[in-house]
């Protein structure tokens, strides 16, 4: 029995053809829906900084007053903000065309602890182990009805997906993509 951190597992094999197609629905469908209020948020940002940098050219013309110095403000937060957003949208693309591009490795995988939480709705967190025996410190997000299967004494086969620095737990449930 060896405890080592995800990034340290070994195992990983390329996903068949079935797991490939499903595996490749349910990321895309859940990194788009990760998208879209990122892609508003991006919008959002664009107009506050645009609105404040054009105020702040405004003012620089006239006169610096205490107003300018709340534009500034208003425009560094926006602009920071819309650098953020840019960088992390950006990521997520970078993920989708890899997994296109079947671009990834999967590890078969059991659960050895699973945790409930009041703050994770449909969710749990488990602690998985693989067949060489190495059993991940780190904790994974699984759907509460493999966890409940679980904890009602089930053997439940998961697989870990690993992409770039990207881990994802899935189960069976998860994979059944409509």
């Amino acid at each position: 029995m060896d405890y080592v951190k995800k990034t340290d597992l070994t195992g990983f094999r390329k996903p068949t053809a079935i797991e490939n197609r499903r595996i490749i629905l349910y990321v895309n469908k859940k990194i788009k829906k990760e998208l879209r209020p990122m892609n508003f948020w991006l919008a959002v940002c664009s107009v506050i900084s645009g609105a404040a940098f054009i105020n702040l050219i405004t003012d620089f013309r006239l006169q610096l007053t205490g107003d300018s110095f709340i534009e500034i403000l208003f425009f560094i937060a926006a602009f920071i903000g819309l650098i953020l957003i840019r960088k992390s949208s950006k990521t997520k693309k970078i993920l989708l065309k890899k997994f296109a591009k079947e671009d990834y490795l999967v590890l078969d995988c059991e659960m050895y602890e699973v945790f409930f939480s009041n703050n994770l709705n449909s969710e749990a967190e488990a602690n998985i182990f693989n067949s060489l025996n190495q059993y991940c410190t780190d904790k994974f997000l699984i759907d509460h009805e493999t966890a409940k299967k679980f904890k009602s004494g089930y053997k439940v086969k998961l697989i870990l997906v690993k992409c770039v620095d990207y881990y994802e737990l899935l189960s069976e449930n998860r994979l059944e993509v409509t």
